[in-house]
C-alpha cells in the first residue's frame, strides 16, 4: 500500500496497533473462560471442514457395537426390544468373555418382573453399566460442581434404571448436548445434579474397563495411570473417526441365533444400542447427517479409553491467543511498512503460515479456533484498509491539488521530476542535448500599437502553441523570455533519435506559427515574425537562485550557439537556422532524410565565439 512513498500519520498507526491488542486480549479472555462470543456457529463449520479434509480414519479395535437394527426388530417383531431379549444378548455376550457390556438403553419404566430380573442376573454375569438420563433445567445451563470447581452440566434431576437393574449395574448419564446443527461436540464426563456430582456414560464404561477410579483434574482425567486431556476437565472433545458404520457393528440379531462371534468380542468393549432408522435415537456428525447415539457413545469411550480425543486446553487456548495478537498486528505492520503487492503478499504469507498450522495441528489431535483469530484480524484490517483509502485518497487530492498550482509556474516536462524527487538537480547534470530557442520578433513595435492587454493576449496564444509542439515531440520547455523561449530535447535520457525529432518539431513549429500568425488582426500580423535556432552538443543542467527560492535553467556553449543562430536568422533573412552539427546527429537516425533543407550548410563566426561553426538555413 506504499507504492507511491506515502505513509499514515503516525497516530493512525499507533491506534490501529493499539486497536489490535486491545481486541485481541478481550476476545482471548472471554476465550480462556470458555465463553461464547457468538462465533461457536463458524467455529463448528471451520471444525468440519478440518475433519473432512482429514478425512475418515479407522478407530481402535477395543470397542464393538452390538445393533438393535432392522433384523433385530424383524426378528423380536417389536421395538423396543424385550428386557428378555436384552437377557439373551447379554449372557451370549457373557460367554465370550468382554472387558464390558455397555447398555445405552435405560431401563426406568417397571416392565414385566421376571424378563426385568432376568435381565438384571444377565448383567451380573458380566462386568456391565447401563445408562441413566436426566432431566435438564429449562436454561440448559452449566454449574460448577462442588469440592471440584468444575464446569458441567446442571441436571434438574436424574432418572435412574429400576431397582433391580441398578443392583445389577451401576449406571452412567447418556445426556448429550448438541450444538445449532445437531453435532454434538463434546461428551461431558460428570454432570451437576440434585444429589451431587454424577458420572456419564462414557467414563463410567471406561473406568469398569481399565478397572480403575477416575480422577479428575483441571485438564486431564486419569485412568489407570493414563491422561486424557480436557476441556475445562469435565468436557472431552469429540473426536469423530467417521461416518456412521464406521465401528465394528454385529447385528443383535446373531447372538439371539445363537450366533455368536467370539473372536470379535473377546476382551473388547461392547455398546449395546438402537441403529435402526427411526428407532435410534440419531445426530449429526461432520462425516454423516444421521449418526446413531450408540456410536456417539462408542466414540467417546473409544476417545477415553485411547486418549485419542481432540486436544482443547490451555495449551491450546494459549496458541489462539497469540494467534489473535500477531496476526492483525503483523498484518498492519506489513501493510504499513511495505509497498502495495509486496505488503498484500507478506499478509497472505502470515495467514498462510497461521492456516497451516491449525491444519497440521488438526493432524495431531490439537483443536485451535479459526473462527476468534478470524475475528480478532479481520475487522482490524478492514477498517484499516479503509482507513487507509480514505486518507490516502485525501493526500493524493493535496498531491493532485499541489500539483496543479505547480504546473502552471512549471514545465509539464520537468514538474513530475521535482515531485517524485525532492533532491532533483540538487547536483548539476551533464547532458548532450538539443537546444532550441524560439523568438517572435516584432513585437516591441506591436506592444506600442496595440496596448498591454492585447499584447499579453496574444503572447499567450504564442506561448500555448509553442508548448503544445514543444510537449508533442517530446521535449521539455525550461523557460519563456517575454516573446521568446527556450527549450531542450533528450532530457531526461538523451537518445539516437533525438536530433531527427528536433527537426521534425521545428518544422511542425514554423508551420504551426505560420498559420498562427495568418489568422491575427492585421496590425498585429504586419509587424510580427518569428525565428528559431536549434543547436546539438554539451549542455548542463542546474538550479540557480537562493536555497529558498531556485530556479532551473540550461548553460553551455551549446545554448549559446542555438541563442546567437537568432541574429544568424535574422541577418539571413531566414526563419529557421540549424547547425550542422545536429542535422549530422540527426543523419543517424535510421529512416531519416535531409528533405527540407533550403541550402548547402556554410560556416560563421558568432559573436563572442572563437571557433567558426557551419550552419544551414532549414
Amino acid at each position: 500500500m506504499r507504492g507511491d512513498g506515502r505513509r499514515s500519520p503516525s497516530g493512525i498507526i499507533a491506534a490501529f496497533l493499539a486497536l489490535s491488542v486491545v481486541w485481541s486480549f478481550w476476545l482471548e479472555y472471554r476465550h480462556w473462560r470458555g465463553d461464547d462470543v457468538g462465533l461457536n456457529g463458524v467455529e463448528h463449520v471451520s471444525l468440519d471442514l478440518r475433519f473432512r479434509w482429514r478425512g475418515p480414519r479407522p478407530p481402535r479395535d477395543d470397542v464393538v457395537i452390538v445393533a438393535l437394527d432392522e433384523a433385530t426388530i424383524q426378528a423380536e417383531g417389536a421395538y423396543p426390544i424385550g428386557r428378555g431379549a436384552i437377557a439373551r444378548i447379554v449372557r451370549t455376550l457373557a460367554a465370550a468373555k468382554p472387558a464390558l457390556v455397555a447398555l445405552d438403553i435405560a431401563f426406568v419404566d417397571p416392565g414385566n418382573a421376571r424378563d426385568t430380573e432376568d435381565l438384571a442376573n444377565a448383567l451380573r454375569s458380566t462386568t456391565s453399566v447401563v445408562a441413566a438420563f436426566g432431566r435438564v433445567e429449562s436454561d440448559a445451563s452449566t454449574s460448577t460442581v462442588r469440592d471440584s470447581g468444575l464446569n458441567a452440566p446442571r441436571l434438574a434431576a436424574v432418572v435412574r434404571p429400576v431397582a433391580a437393574i441398578a443392583d445389577a449395574a451401576p449406571y452412567g448419564l447418556a445426556n448429550i448436548d448438541v450444538d445449532s446443527g445437531g453435532v454434538p461436540r463434546f461428551a461431558p464426563m460428570i454432570y451437576d445434579t440434585p444429589d451431587g456430582p454424577d458420572r456419564s456414560f462414557a467414563l463410567a464404561a471406561a473406568a469398569l474397563a481399565r478397572k480403575s477410579s477416575p480422577s479428575i483434574g483441571a485438564e486431564t482425567i486419569t485412568l489407570a495411570g493414563d491422561a486424557v486431556a480436557t476441556d475445562f476437565g469435565a468436557y472431552v472433545p469429540l473426536n469423530f473417526y467417521g461416518p456412521a458404520g464406521h465401528f465394528r457393528q454385529i447385528s443383535a440379531a446373531r447372538l439371539l441365533t445363537g450366533d455368536m462371534p467370539a473372536e470379535e468380542i473377546s476382551g473388547k468393549i461392547v455398546v449395546i444400542g438402537a441403529t435402526a432408522s427411526g428407532a435410534a435415537d440419531v445426530f449429526a456428525s461432520p462425516f454423516d447427517p444421521v449418526l446413531p447415539g450408540v456410536e456417539v457413545w462408542a466414540t467417546a469411550i473409544d476417545n477415553l479409553l485411547n486418549g485419542d480425543a481432540l486436544i482443547l486446553s490451555r495449551a491450546t487456548r494459549a496458541f489462539d491467543g497469540a494467534a489473535m495478537l500477531v496476526l492483525p498486528f503483523s498484518a498492519v505492520v506489513i501493510l504499513e511498512g511495505a509497498p502495495a503487492f509486496a505488503g498484500a503478499l507478506g499478509v497472505a504469507l502470515a495467514f498462510l503460515v497461521w492456516a497451516s498450522a491449525v491444519f497440521v495441528g488438526f493432524s495431531q489431535n490439537y483443536w485451535l479456533s479459526v473462527s476468534l483469530p478470524l475475528a480478532a484480524y479481520v475487522p482490524v484490517v478492514s477498517i484499516y484498509g479503509v482507513t487507509r483509502i480514505v486518507t490516502e485518497r485525501a493526500a493524493l487530492r493535496r498531491v493532485a491539488a499541489q500539483r496543479a498550482r505547480l504546473s502552471v509556474l512549471q514545465a509539464p516536462g520537468l514538474l513530475g521530476h521535482i515531485l517524485e524527487d525532492p533532491g532533483f538537480l540538487s547536483a548539476p547534470m551533464h547532458l548532450r542535448l538539443t537546444v532550441l530557442f524560439v523568438d517572435l520578433s516584432g513585437s516591441t513595435g506591436m506592444a506600442e500599437a496595440l496596448g498591454p492587454e492585447r499584447t499579453q493576449e496574444l503572447l499567450s496564444g504564442f506561448q500555448t502553441l509553442v508548448d503544445q509542439v514543444i510537449s508533442a515531440h517530446a521535449g521539455v520547455l525550461i523557460s519563456y523570455m517575454g516573446d521568446g523561449a527556450l527549450a531542450i530535447f533528450g532530457f531526461p535520457k538523451p537518445a539516437e533519435a533525438d536530433a531527427a525529432r528536433v527537426l521534425a518539431a521545428l518544422q511542425a513549429l514554423r508551420a504551426a506559427l505560420a498559420t498562427w500568425l495568418g489568422d491575427l488582426p492585421a496590425a498585429a500580423r504586419s509587424r510580427l515574425d518569428f525565428r528559431m535556432g536549434a543547436h546539438f552538443g554539451p549542455t548542463m543542467l542546474s538550479r540557480i537562485g537562493p536555497a529558498d527560492h531556485q530556479q532551473i535553467t540550461v548553460t553551455g556553449d551549446t545554448v549559446n550557439v542555438a541563442n546567437r543562430l537568432l541574429d544568424v536568422a535574422k541577418e539571413q533573412k531566414c526563419r529557421l537556422i540549424v547547425t550542422e552539427d545536429l542535422v549530422e546527429a540527426a543523419a543517424k537516425t535510421a529512416g531519416f532524410h535531409d528533405t527540407e533543407g533550403k541550402a548547402a550548410p556554410f560556416t560563421i563566426q558568432l559573436r563572442g565565439r572563437t571557433e567558426p561553426i557551419r550552419v544551414r538555413i532549414w
